[in-house]
């Protein structure tokens, strides 16, 4: 109009990005029935699609957790607690160098009143790049909360039915 552009997008217009083959394995141990531990390794062939940016990445993770029998010994005791590290190559390259993510995360889970009801705390830390070889760097911590087995929307059980009563002798 009048001389300028106007660069317009429909929605039939299509983009396409092409994803990469992902190959992922991943091991869980128990041992000593309260303790586990786990190893999992995540590779994305990123140079076997055509868009020529990306290289290839990977991801390697490893964890422990100590899952206790719920009702034996002191309330601390019976604190399921988890610890985890892992290591990832992006698949992006960033003055000639590859960049580099490890976290470290750590939870735990109290019990409240049963085994299937519990209060979720967490952290993680996570380091991405370096400020050397890259001239970035981020460093981010995370606190989650939550909780598992509190079923809002499930009805209550009706236990209005017959019941048997015994007799007095």
């Amino acid at each position: 109009r009048n001389g300028i552009a106007v660069n317009k997008r429909t929605i039939l217009d299509t983009f396409e990005h092409e994803i990469p083959e992902i190959y992922s394995v991943g091991l869980t141990y128990r041992f000593k029935s309260k303790f586990k531990t786990s190893a999992d390794i995540h590779y994305e062939n990123w140079e076997a699609t055509d868009n020529g940016v990306f290289t290839n990445s990977y991801k390697v993770g490893f964890g422990v957790a100590y899952d206790p029998i719920w009702g034996f010994g002191q309330w601390y005791e019976q604190i399921p607690l988890r610890m985890g590290f892992s290591f990832r190559k992006l698949p992006f390259e960033v003055n000639n160098s590859a960049v580099n993510e490890r976290s470290f995360t750590f939870g735990l889970s109290i019990p409240i009143k049963s085994t299937q009801k519990y209060l979720d705390l967490s952290v993680n830390y996570l380091q991405r790049g370096d400020l050397d070889k890259h001239g970035l760097q981020d460093n981010t911590v995370m606190f989650s909360f939550g909780t598992s087995g509190f079923d809002l929307l499930a009805k209550r059980l009706r236990r209005t039915g017959h019941r048997d009563i015994p007799k007095t002798d």
